[in-house]
Parts: structure tokens; sequence; C-alpha cells
């Protein structure tokens, strides 16, 4: 028969002494009972077999026992001696009888100074932390936390790792596991750990009490403060992941941008990457010692697509990958959207809304050649050495391997899921489940409470961590000090940064702190923490120091004295605001410095508006959510849905060869609603502003098209370029009645794409003035959908009764919006009737229905449709992915000729008749400076039947764009006419029947009658109009007939941009270059002077250009620009 318990025994006597004293002798009062013996300590054998109840633990268990409890003998010398202690094994049960029990080790030492540590564990735990180490990066030189006299505990989170360690995710599987590991086993262990201190020492308290945690550990650190602020006195937090699940989503995020064909960096590419970055930021602190101290100064200059190593560029020729001696575009972008910020589209219950980018610019991502014997480790917390895939593979980077547990396991509880399909941003079924794991691993941001008590907190972050980021733990101080005030934050917390420090370790600078005496002396004796300084034993000792700086100071050397001594540094506040970083009332932004390349700043993939996701979709879009720590505006921003087209984003959201591979597929994101920034490298304020808007017949485009790149433009113009993304498709204009409440008549519009822009055009008039923009002088201008669009806004009543004014000047070229009702018969209407937009979104919604086998044909989707609820409907529709919506329309909307969008007029948002609101001039009045091409119609070869010709075009999109794509303008032609134009139109130049003169009627019937419908309206109301033709046709034939000055091929000389891009290749060669440079810098002198004046009139024109009915050609030879006047 087993003996009773301790604790049972204990409570069996005290029962008999009192039922002792009760029973009483005869006669007289009683004595007076004697005092109370002092419990004795227990020796560490009588610990073995001890039961912790339940009741001292505060959260729910089964109670706790010691299944061993051991003396071990001192050893070690010096500041590494290990005294003398009792090493105490035990469990903590569960309530679930399926999850495992917490196991867990106290150290008691013989000698106890009466107080405690634990330490935090990592990664998804599974082990316990050894109870006779270190804190985190603890020196070598001071005693270890048992060396002091700490009684020292720790537990493995509630689960026992296999072969995987730390990245062991199987307990996810079971809840209680879960949410042990998430938080609820610091309680646990705790609490347990203390039973037994108090029995062993034999007293009624800890007099302190102390936690110290990195990673994992380090989120854990701040929720012992957070949730349970009485248990502690003080705090060690290293590297946080304090908001953890947001961590491992934007860890995810890159993960998947790693996956992708080519992105993934093998390890000599990283090394050039550290070079490269090394090179050009090392000195920002004012000395080349191989640390990057001044990391936001780095961060702000740095770009892998300019960067040079030893005067060679870091990017491959022409972004393809061609060795490890450079970066391919694909391997650039990944890494850039490591360094960007990640924003979820989704609710987590947390409040948390993204997460900020990694300082992944001179960060070891894993250098597999560093012979240091650190180099094994840092290689498999960063990158490792394969790319991600599915399934996972072992050497796979860690948070890729991590977030593949995590998903599989703990999100999906499919084992065989493939993880990389799950999109962090927007992850769809799966946004509940991951909403509800946010409310356990990330930390709110409360510590008033501890504060309260007395209690201390050390915070540090080493600025080189690409595995948790050191931006989200400014941001955890930005928030602490916005809830409480910098004073009072102040009072008990110090954050400090060590620059060249990765996660744990790095071979940069490793760091070495005694941060446990600093955060003692604290505590204990209400000493302020001194000026910190840290060691660097990235060679096994202390090589060189300097100074721990309190974040937001760096380390500058002060250009005198030992470079290896803290000495001769001082901490400064980072520098004067770095030229790229700007502020807008959405958060702080940090862009490129292109002055070397471009002579341009530019800012890239700034968010104007929340996703227009689940609920948002077919809404108004809804303000941004701001952003506190700096967002790098670096990358272009995610390419709007749309089914994949000659002129799409492809897969990568820019131009290559798998716009090829995917025409018709459904490629970019719901999550678009960004824009674009560029201007003069220079200190000039005040300058005009243009806002591109993007073509594409509203049904495809993208702002990362390099055609469209506004560096050129920014430059040559002397003003402020944005570019801006809208919603494309039904996406962006929808008329379904079953949407329109009647609650928001913008909701209610279904012209969502018109909305966004003028959400753009809200953002740029609070925020230009950042950029040196004029928010007074605001130039409009678009081209083919985007000149329909600029004319939508121009008309919009929200835009004409804006106050102040959102746009002055309007620059449409190519496009027009006029019904029918205003167009000479025989004319191809550019603004389709809203009876026709809602009979598309039935047409549409049935076909859903019947794809989903809920009618069997229109007539029973009809009936099905009107069997249920507007709501019903609306939530029906909300619930189909973006694919599914672009496939229904390739496949069943387009074929009939219903898949094209456009503006509605709907009264709101969009006149009823945009023609008729000029002439009544409810428009934007001001200046107006409109184009378009001689060739317009020569783009739309299967256009042709609308004039009574055949369709004009003998090969696909498909065959096109692998003949663009990899045309070689020096050589010989590689294709002739009869491959493309049927030999009806041919000679080209056949009078009325002929290519030319065909595609001319077309020109006529689409392009020009609604320029003429909308000048002529414009013409009541003002004169200020001017009007281009553009000419140019030097192309290499047989590309000078086939195409000509076609319909958008002006654009890149109205940016500058000649390559590479859709049509570079067939039309700009060796022999053309000199003319079309200058006619380009003409064109883009023109279109400055009319944002700057209203005039496009400038002095390199060398002649007039006069208001409409003339129009100037702009036309080029060969070698030099030929300049004329027509009058229409």
């Amino acid at each position: 028969m087993r003996q009773p318990s301790h604790a049972l025994r204990i409570a069996f006597v005290m029962a008999a002494a009192a039922t002792i004293t009760a029973c009483g002798g005869g006669g007289g009062d009683p004595p007076a009972p004697p005092p109370p013996a002092a419990p004795a300590p227990l020796a560490c054998a009588d610990l073995a077999g001890m039961d912790i109840p339940a009741a001292a633990i505060g959260l729910p268990t089964s109670g706790g026992t010691v299944t061993s409890a051991t003396v071990v003998a001192a050893s070690g010398t010096g500041a590494r001696v290990i005294p003398e202690h009792c090493l105490v094994a035990g469990t903590i049960a569960p309530i679930d009888s399926a999850a495992e029990a917490i196991q867990f080790r106290v150290a008691l030492p013989t000698v106890w100074n009466r107080k405690a540590m634990m330490f935090g564990g990592g990664g998804f735990n599974g082990s316990i932390p050894s109870v006779v180490g270190n804190v985190p990066a603890g020196p070598a030189d001071q005693p270890l936390p048992i060396g002091r006299g700490y009684a020292v505990f720790a537990s493995n989170g509630g689960h026992q790792a296999g072969t995987l360690g730390s990245l062991d995710g199987n307990f996810l599987l079971n809840e209680e596991m879960l949410r042990n590991w998430a938080g609820e086993a610091l309680k646990k262990t705790r609490d347990a750990a203390t039973f037994l201190i108090k029995a062993r020492y034999a007293v009624a308290k800890v007099e302190q009490a102390y936690f110290a945690g990195g990673s994992t550990g380090g989120r854990e650190a701040l929720q012992v403060a957070t949730r349970w602020p009485d248990d502690w006195n003080g705090i060690i937090a290293w590297y946080p992941a304090w908001k953890q699940m947001s961590a491992m989503l934007a860890g995810h995020r890159a993960s998947r941008a790693l996956a992708q064909p080519g992105a993934y960096p093998n390890t000599p590419k990283r090394k050039l990457v550290y070079d490269a970055a090394l090179e050009a930021c090392d000195g920002l602190d004012g000395l080349l010692d191989g640390l990057i101290a001044n990391q936001n100064r780095c961060n702000a200059v740095f770009d892998p697509a300019t960067a040079t190593l030893a005067g060679t560029p870091l990017r491959c020729p022409d972004g393809a990958d061609t060795g490890d001696t450079c970066l391919s575009d694909a391997q650039i972008t990944a890494l850039k959207g490591m360094n960007a910020s990640t924003r979820f589209n989704f609710t987590l219950a947390s409040g948390e809304t993204g997460y900020p980018g990694y300082n992944v610019w001179g960060a070891d991502l894993g250098i597999t050649s560093n012979p240091s014997p650190l180099q094994p480790t840092i290689t498999f917390l960063n990158l490792n050495t394969t790319a991600p895939a599915h399934p996972m593979p072992s050497t796979a980077p860690y948070i890729s391997r991590q977030l593949d547990a995590m998903i599989r396991l703990g999100v999906t509880r499919d084992p065989g899921y493939d993880s990389l399909s799950l999109d962090p941003e927007n992850p769809g079924p799966w946004g509940p489940r991951l909403s509800e794991i946010s409310t356990l691993l990330d930390v709110p941001v409360d510590l008033d409470a501890f504060a309260a008590k007395g209690g201390k907190l050390l915070l540090a972050h080493g600025l080189s961590d690409v595995l948790v980021s050191s931006r989200g733990t400014e941001e955890y101080y930005q928030r602490l000090q916005a809830r409480m005030g910098p004073a009072e934050v102040q009072k008990f917390v110090r954050y400090y940064e060590a620059p060249g420090y990765g996660h744990a370790l790095a071979t940069a600078f490793n760091v070495a702190w005694d941060s446990l005496t600093t955060l003692e002396n604290w505590v204990e004796q209400d000493t302020v923490p001194p000026a910190q300084v840290m060691g660097d034993t990235a060679s096994g000792a202390v090589a060189r120091t300097r100074p721990l700086c309190e974040y937001p100071t760096w380390p500058r050397y002060t250009g005198s004295g030992d470079v290896n001594a803290a000495a001769s540094f001082t901490c400064v506040p980072y520098e004067d605001v770095p030229l790229t970083q700007r502020s807008t009332h959405l958060g702080t932004v940090i862009g490129s410095d292109l002055s070397g390349t471009s002579g341009t700043y530019a800012w890239k993939g700034i968010p104007y508006a929340k996703a227009p996701v689940g609920e948002l979709r077919w809404k108004a879009p809804a303000e941004a959510e701001a952003w506190t720590t700096p967002r790098y505006a670096q990358t272009f921003g995610n390419a709007c849905a749309s089914a994949g087209r000659l002129y799409g984003p492809g897969r990568n959201n820019k131009y290559d060869a798998s716009i090829g591979t995917t025409l018709g597929q459904t490629v970019g994101s719901e999550d678009c609603l960004y824009l674009n920034v560029w201007r003069p490298a220079s200190a000039a304020t005040n300058l005009p502003v243009i806002v591109w808007v993007h073509g594409g017949s509203n049904i495809t485009g993208y702002t990362a098209d390099p055609v469209y790149d506004g560096a050129n433009l920014a430059r040559s113009a002397n003003a402020v370029v944005v570019s801006v993304n809208y919603r494309l498709g039904l996406l962006g204009f929808f008329n379904l009645g079953q949407l329109q409440t009647g609650a928001d008549p913008l909701d209610d519009s279904g012209n969502f794409a018109i909305l966004d822009i003028i959400k753009a055009l809200q953002f740029v008039n609070r925020n230009v003035a950042s950029f040196g923009g004029n928010a007074g002088n605001v130039t409009l201008m678009g081209q083919s959908a985007g000149a329909v669009n600029v004319f939508a806004v121009m008309t919009s009543p929200l835009v004409v009764n804006a106050s102040p004014s959102l746009v002055h000047k309007l620059l449409p070229i190519s496009g027009g919006l006029s019904p029918a009702s205003e167009l000479p018969a025989g004319s191809i209407a550019t603004m389709a009737a809203p009876s026709a937009f809602r009979g598309q979104a039935d047409y549409f919604v049935a076909q859903l229905v019947i794809a989903d086998g809920l009618a069997a044909d229109l007539a029973t989707a009809a009936a099905y449709i009107a069997s249920k609820t507007p709501a019903e409907i609306a939530t029906y529709v909300r619930s189909k992915s973006a694919d599914t919506i672009w496939q229904t329309v390739v496949t069943q909307l387009a074929p009939i000729g219903a898949g094209g969008s456009g503006p509605i007029g709907d009264g709101h948002v969009v006149p009823l008749n945009p023609i008729a609101a000029i002439r009544a001039g409810q428009y934007v009045k001001g200046p107006i400076l409109m184009g378009n091409t001689r060739d317009e119609g020569k783009l739309f070869p299967t256009l042709l039947p609308l004039v009574g010709g055949a369709n004009g075009r003998l090969i696909n999109d498909a065959t096109v764009f692998s003949i663009t794509y990899n045309y070689r303008p020096e050589a010989a032609p590689q294709t002739t006419l009869e491959q493309w134009i049927p030999a009806s139109y041919l000679p080209v130049g056949t009078p009325t029947t002929g290519w030319n003169a065909t595609t001319e009627q077309l020109n006529r019937v689409f392009f020009l009658n609604s320029r003429d419908s909308m000048i002529a309206a414009l013409q009541t109301q003002q004169s200020n109009i001017w009007h281009y033709r553009f000419d140019w046709d030097e192309l290499p034939a047989p590309f000078n007939d086939i195409y000509g000055a076609a319909h958008a091929f002006d654009l890149p000389f109205v940016f500058g941009n000649f390559g590479p891009s859709l049509y570079a290749n067939i039309s700009f060669t060796t022999a053309n270059r000199g003319g079309r440079l200058a006619l380009s810098d003409a064109m883009m002198r023109s279109i400055g002077a009319f944002a700057r004046n209203g005039d496009p009139n400038h002095s390199g024109l060398g002649l007039s250009w006069p208001t409409w009915p003339s129009s100037l050609l702009f036309d080029a030879t060969a070698s030099a620009k030929t300049l004329s006047v027509v009058t229409n």
C-alpha cells in the first residue's frame, strides 16, 4: 500500500492537532496552546514523490507530481560554477486525458538567495531548457542564475518533442496541449515550482521572481508580465515573438514568396546580398568594421535592384538568373518582400492587423561558407538550404517548417494539407481558426498592473533578426508609450537594440550582455539602468565591445579611440529623417533612393484603403489600417485580381514569361488597393502632381507594368507622379440589385473601381505635400480604360462637389465616356446603359447557381434566385472566390460578349449621362489635354467585324506573346505580315478594304467619335483644350504595318520607358533610338508644363501648340523628332 503523500500527511497532522485541542482536560481554563512550530525545510529526498495539489495551481489541472529529486554535486569554476543543488523533475497532469502532462524541472540550490528564475522556451518548445544555464545572451564572466543562488525552473511547454525538436508540431492536434504551449503552461509551471520552492525551503513566499526568455520565450516573458503580473518582479525579454500568430503569418508570406519558381536565393547569392549591403551601409556609422549600426539608414538607401558590389550590379542582366554572381528579379522580389510589411485582410480576434517587415539588408540569411561554428545554427534558423515546397523539406527555412506544422496540425487539423496553399493575408475559410489561435499567441500591450506593482522589464532585440523582426518589438514599445505615456514607460521599461545580432546568435556581433545584474539592481535597489555595454563573442571570447543603446538611438563612432572599445562610441538618435522617409496620415513610409540611377525617390505599395475582401467586397473602399512602425514601401503592391491577358501581370505581378502561361487564368489578388509615388531626387517642394490611372478595358492592367514606372516622367516633368491600382472587372463594376440595400448610395452604385480612384485621390490630397507635391495642383491622367475612368471621376458629383478640390487638370488619352445617345449612328458607345450592367450581373449570378448544381438552366436559376432574399444572394456571391468569379466571366460571360466592365451611370458616383453633365457645367472645370494615337484600331483586330470586316488576327494571344517576348529586334525579321493579317486585308494600303483603311474605320467609330462627342460638350464650357496625335511608326518591319502608331503605343514615350515590356522587342531598335528618345523627352516635358501651368507648350517643342480644333502631331524619324500642327 502506497504511503500518504506529503501534502496529505501535513493535512492529517493539522487535523489531529485540532481535535486534541478541542477535547481539552476538565476543570478551569485550558492553558494557552503553544505557538505552532515553524515548518522545517525538507531534504531533497523528501521532495521525491511529493504531490502538488491542483488547488495550488492557478489554472485547471489534475495536479502535479515530483517524479525525481536528486542532489547534484557542485561543478565548474569561476563564473561558470554550478553549486550543489537539488534537481527536481516533475509533471503536471492535464484535464484532458488525451493530452500529455507538462514536464518541468526545478534546480534548488543548497544555498538559496530567496529568489526564483523561470526560463522561457523556443519555437514550439517540446524540451525543458537547462535550469543550470544562463539568461539569453548572458555573459560568460558573470555568475549563472543558479550560481547566484536562484531557484531556477522551466518546463517543456506541455508536450515532449520528437526528433524534430522545437519544430515538432504534433501537439497542435490537441487543444489543451496547444493552449499550454500558447501560455497556460507558464502559469501552471510557475505555481507548481513555487509550491515546491516553499516546501523545500520552508518559506511563505519567494522574495523576488524573475523571468528570462527569447523568441517564443520572449513572448512568454511578456505574457507572464501581462497575464499574471503579481507573480513577477523582473522580466528579461529578448527578441520577443510577442504577437506570435502575426509573426508566423508574416513568415509564411515570406515562405510563399520563396517557394515561387526561381525565387529562393542559394547560399552564394545570400553572401552577395550581405556583402553588397555591407559595402553600402557599413560606413554609415562612421567606421568600417563589418557591422551595420545605422540600420534605419541602411534600410532607406539600400536596394538590391540597383545596388552594386565592387562596381558590378547585384542584379543579373535583364533580371534573369545567370548564376551565383548575381541575383535574379525573382530573388530580389522575394527578399524585398521580406523587407516589406504584411497586412491581414481578415479579422484577428487579437486585434492585430499586420506585421512589419524584417531588416534583411545586412542580415546573415544562412551563408554556409562562413567557417564559424555558429553558422550551422544561423543557417538552420534562417533560410536553411532548401526552398519551401510541399511536402515541406527538412532543410527548408525554419519559419517555413514551423508554419507548415502550425497550418497542417493546428489550423486545418489535416496532416496532408498543402500549407503553402494558405494565403496568410487572405486565408479564406481558415481565417476564423487563425483568429482563435491569435487570442492565445498575440500578447496585448497592457503592462498597467505589472507597472503598478513595481515590476521592471528589460527588452532587447538584434537588428539583424529575420525570424522575429526587431521592428515588431519597436512597435510593442511604441504602443506601450502611446498607452501609458513615455515618462511612465521610462519608469519601468528599457528597450535596447543590438546592431549585427541575429536571432539568438550571429557571426557579425554575437552579443554578451549582463542583463540580469542590471535587472536585479533596478528591481531590488531601485538603481536606474546606467549606460549598457555589450561584448562580441563571435570569435569565442569577447573581442570587442559596443554600447548597447536604448531605442531609438544607435552606436556611432566618435572618430577617435580604440575601434574595439565601447568607450569610442556614443549612442545617438537616428539622424534627420532619411530623404526617402515620409509621413502619411496612416503612418511613416520609407521608400527607395534611386537618385543614382533615375534621379528620383520612389515609394511603392502604399495602401490607400483596406483590402476589399469579405464583407468589404462590393462596397466603397474603407480607410486603411494605420501603422506605427515605418512601413518599407519599396515593392509594388499586388495587382488587382483579373483574368490573365497580354496586358496583365502574369503570376508574379511583373512583366515576365508567366504572362504567356497564365492567359485566361486568374491572377492578382483582391488585396490590391495600393498606390506608388515617384518624385525628383531634389529638395523641391510644391511640385505639380500627376496621378496615373492605367488602362486595360477595366478588366486587366496593373501599376507594376514596367511601362508605367513613373521615375523618368517624374524627373523630366519635375513633378510628383502617383500611380493607382483599382478593382477590375465584376469586382470593380457590379450592378447587382441584391447588393443594393438602400443604406449607402456609394455601396449601391456598383462603381467600386471609380470609388477606389477617388479614395486614392483623397489620400493624395491629404498626404502628397509630404512627398513634395502640391495638393492644389493635381492632374488626373489615364489612358484607354484609364481615360474612361478619368472622365467618370471628372464628372462624378463626389469629385465635382469635393472640398478641398481633388483634381485640377485632366489628361485623358485614347478614351471617352459617351453613351450611344450622344454618338453618331454606327458608333461604338464608350458607356453602356445601367440596364446592360444589371443584365450582366443577373446572368452572372444565374451561371454561379447553375455551376453549383442549384439549377439546371437559366429559367430554373431565375426561379431559385427569386426564392432567396437579397441578403441571402449577397452572402452567396460574396462567398465565391475571386478565381470563381473570374473564371465564370471567362467561360460564361465573355463568350457571349458580356465580359466587359466600365462606369455605371448611377447618379451618385457617376452621372447617368456624363456628356449631359458636362454641358450643364457639372464637372471638374480645368485645363484639359487629350491625346490619341493615329492607328488606335490596329490594336483591336478582333473587333473589325464591327465595321463589316473579318477577324483581323490569324494568331492567338499566346502566340502573340511568344513572338513579342522572344523577338530579337536587331536581327532580321522573324515573322511576316501573312502570319498575322488575313489575306483579305492585304496589301495593307488597299483603299477601303485594306488593313490601314479598315482599322481606320474602327478608329473612327470607336475612338474618334467618342473623342469628338466629349470635346464638343467641353467646348460649351471652356476653350483651354489641347489635343495631340501620336504618329510615330518607326517600328522594324513588319510591325510598322501590323501596329504602326497603335493604341497604347504612345505610352512608352509618355513615361520614357522603352523596355522590357510587351511590345518593346518589336518596336525599339538601336536604329530608331535617337528619334524616339528626343520625341519622348518632348512629350514628357509637355506633360510637365501642362501639369505645372495648365498649358503643354514649352520651349523644347520648337513651335506653338494651339488649342483645339488643332492637334499637335508627335512624330520622329529614326534620328530626330518631327512635330507639326494640323487642324481637325
